[in-house]
């Protein structure tokens, strides 16, 4: 493979360059934990490996969030299990437009990872035969080695200090889920409703085109600009529980913004203490 990939990349070129990737299935479901493993064993890309969202790319639930950042270390030794060099390709899948994967490629980017990038549309865009073996060919553990990060994180008391500061500009605070939650019209996951106050929803869903394809950079880079202007080299993405967050991440990658900073705990960690401050639109 000649071109490397750090956002994204089409089916044809993942077909194009298919004997040079590691491909990576991460489909999951908030709901169901199996959806994922299940989905997997149905059809998957050729030669695919599964990560698990609960136990592969989350930490144990609790204070810091329903889906906190496992132990840097932790996630270090899987994907040495996963067989992943540190010179390899890497594209990540998943079927609802990158919101699973995105979170894979930030992780990866946490261990200083550049060449990874997601699969544009999903395996919705994959027009080759899929494999459907339950017990695919086992993997040899390789000697991974991480790197300076490539992104960007701020912890819970970094930034409620920061939001109490006077000036309320000093943190632009993106939300990334759907209007009505962040709204507190409906909160069908988390024990209360509502958002952090100052947050601007950016639902990721918008990022993309109705087959699930990303937007153009120009129109997601006016996305962003429409709401914060120059001012969004400042932005801290959060969602739910830090999973979606990541996708607005990945858009501004791809716009050509830089990189925004995740709050990895979310609305799930913010909530967890009650005296901090919370809004609804109700």
């Amino acid at each position: 493979m000649q071109k490397s990939y750090s956002t994204i990349i089409s089916a044809a070129d993942l077909e194009l360059n298919f004997d040079s990737v590691h491909v990576i299935d991460c489909r999951a479901d908030l709901v169901n934990d199996r959806y994922g493993f299940e989905a997997f064993n149905r059809g998957r890309v050729p030669g695919a490996k599964f990560v698990d969202l609960n136990r592969d790319l989350s930490g144990e639930p609790g204070v810091r969030g329903r889906h906190p950042l496992p132990d840097r270390n932790n996630w270090l030794e899987t994907v040495r299990n996963l067989g992943i060099k540190t010179n390899d390709q890497i594209v990540a899948y998943d079927d609802v437009g990158g919101m699973y994967a995105a979170r894979f490629w930030w992780m990866m980017r946490w261990l200083g990872h550049e060449n990874v990038a997601i699969l544009d549309g999903g395996i919705q865009q994959w027009e080759s035969k899929l494999e459907s073996d339950e017990n695919p060919a086992r993997t040899t553990k390789s000697h991974y080695s991480s790197s300076k990060m490539l992104t960007k994180l701020i912890e819970i008391n970094e930034l409620t200090e920061l939001l109490q500061k006077e000036s309320s500009r000093v943190v632009n605070l993106v939300d990334a889920r759907p209007r009505e939650r962040f709204a507190g019209l409906n909160e069908p996951i988390d024990k209360t409703a509502g958002h952090i106050p100052g947050a601007i929803c950016l639902p990721f869903q918008e990022n993309l085109d109705p087959d699930l394809r990303f937007k153009k950079a120009e129109k997601l880079r006016a996305r962003f600009e429409e709401i914060y202007g120059d001012g969004i080299m400042e932005g801290v993405c959060y969602c739910g529980s830090g999973v979606s967050a990541c996708h607005n991440i990945l858009a501004a990658n791809i716009a050509g913004l830089g990189e925004l900073i995740l709050f990895a705990g979310s609305w799930s960690e913010w909530i967890e203490d009650s005296s901090r401050p919370i809004e609804t639109d109700c």
